[in-house]
């Protein structure tokens, strides 16, 4: 009898460690998946950030120079730092309009929007 007690508990003590095993490795599988979003996230959100950088530089561009864009579109890079780029087209379409196409990057991630302000020489412009 003695002898069963402990093949028992040998078994008892295998069956539960491969359990926890098991466990471990799918948390484990489950922070990697968890980090690697969130590392893909952090990434859209500073290409969107650059962005709004270079739609801010030109919003600069077009209020120092109300030509610009007109006749020829004004184009223009950013680069923040090597792994933060941005680029933007400047273009007029009919009247005082221009539409801004902005193309950004961060490591992995893209953002790309386009924005179009109706009337430059309006005091508020109206931007879309």
């Amino acid at each position: 009898m003695e002898n069963l007690r402990g093949n028992v508990a040998l078994t008892t003590v295998l069956v539960f460690s491969a359990m926890f095993v098991f466990t471990a490795i799918a948390i484990i599988f489950q922070a990697m998946d968890f980090a690697n979003s969130t590392t893909s996230y952090t990434n859209q959100i500073y290409a969107q950030n650059t962005a709004f950088t270079c739609l801010e530089e030109a919003y600069y561009k077009i209020s120092r120079d109300p030509s610009y864009g007109v006749g020829s579109p004004g184009t223009f890079t950013v680069e923040i730092d090597p792994n933060r780029l941005c680029s933007a087209v400047v273009e007029n379409t009919i009247d005082s309009n221009r539409v801004i196409t902005i193309e950004s990057s961060y490591r992995t991630a893209n953002y790309n929007t386009k924005r179009t302000i109706a009337n430059i020489n309006a005091e508020d412009w109206d931007i879309n």
